[in-house]
């Protein structure tokens, strides 16, 4: 029986545009109009073995003195 667990699922877009997906740390890995140009990204990807959402991300602190604030636009 052949398994149906593929490493990088495929979606394609309303727009006609594939997406392929890394199963271990859920980053597009690669984006195409034609789904067999997806397999290049897919051998480029070097995966960090977790979650995206479960990195830490350093980021500034924020300001909390509404004076001192920069309004972002």
């Amino acid at each position: 029986m052949l398994s149906s667990y593929a490493p990088f699922p495929h979606r394609l877009d309303n727009d006609g545009v594939y997406h392929s997906f890394c199963r271990t740390c859920f980053l597009t890995v690669a984006t195409s109009r034609r789904e067999a140009d997806l397999a290049d990204g897919e051998r480029e990807h070097e995966c960090s073995g977790s979650p995206i959402f479960a990195r830490r991300i350093e980021c500034a602190p924020m300001e909390l003195d509404p004076a001192k604030a920069k309004a972002v636009l």
